[in-house]
């Protein structure tokens, strides 16, 4: 599991400032947009004897205010990934206690979400982790 560590790459002032929320799978109860939300799914890679490294589907998905920018917010959407991908894109360390081998960019795309009647962006990324 890296939602600690993806927690705490994205709980920086540059995107704190601008989202009122940033959860793993749910935004949290009572938070109103623009938030974001994150969700993972690991598979060991398995070698004779076991495993040491995790590979990661992440999935980050940014949600804008209601008409925030006369487009559905993606002004604002693209204004968030010009500060959540060089956090994000390429990244190697340990954060949160978890060893961080890599984390890459594969795909984002944004689209108008029709519930939330505004812009959402979602941006996902291969993640490999050292156990």
């Amino acid at each position: 599991m890296i939602g600690a560590a993806i927690y705490e790459l994205l709980n920086v002032t540059a995107i704190t400032d601008l989202v009122n929320d940033i959860s793993p799978m749910v935004a949290s109860n009572g938070k109103t947009a623009p938030y974001i939300v994150f969700n993972e799914r690991g598979k060991p890679e398995d070698f004779k004897g076991g495993y040491s490294v995790v590979n990661y589907d992440l999935s980050i998905d940014v949600y804008a205010k209601k008409g925030r920018d006369n487009s559905g917010g993606k002004a604002y959407l693209l204004q968030l990934y010009d500060l959540i991908e060089p956090i994000m894109n390429r990244y190697t360390g340990v954060v949160a206690g978890i060893n961080i081998n890599s984390i890459y960019q594969v795909d984002q795309y944004y689209r108008y979400d029709e519930m939330s009647e505004a812009a959402r962006l979602t941006i996902e990324y291969k993640v490999r982790v050292n156990k």
